[in-house]
């Protein structure tokens, strides 16, 4: 996973993303081609750079859930690692901590929420770190 850089199609594959509009949510495909796409690639690469930093100083867990965050409206976007039940015990608590959080600055518009509204889009994916 660290060898080369990730993208979109890559990290994610036939991916679904949860967008939340002031008065719905929904789960939407994510197009590597389209505008929520456009929204989470800026923390491709910082959040690249904090797992593969990580994984050189500590063990990796054989998985890692990130879970991408945009605000388009906000031009932010986030990525934090989380730890759930599934993780490794032993490994996982100090993984997830130093990989935190990653924000970066995001392009992309507010336009995904009918009317105009402004768009939260969550994107949560499973990192395979084991060879």
């Amino acid at each position: 996973m660290c060898a080369s850089r990730w993208s979109i199609d890559v990290v994610g594959g036939a991916a679904q993303v949860v967008v939340m509009c002031p008065s719905d949510v929904q789960r939407r495909p994510l197009d590597p081609a389209g505008p929520i796409a456009a929204a989470l690639a800026p923390a491709l690469d910082p959040a690249h750079d904090r797992v593969c930093g990580c994984a050189a100083k500590l063990a990796p867990p054989p998985f890692v859930d990130l879970v991408f965050t945009a605000k388009p409206g906000d031009q932010t976007v986030s990525v934090q690692a989380k730890n759930d039940e599934e993780l490794d015990p032993t490994l996982g608590p100090a993984f997830v901590a130093c990989v935190g959080t990653v924000t970066a600055r995001a392009g992309g518009t507010s336009g995904t929420c009918e009317g105009g509204g402004a768009a939260t889009v969550v994107y949560p994916v499973r990192l395979e770190l084991a060879p």
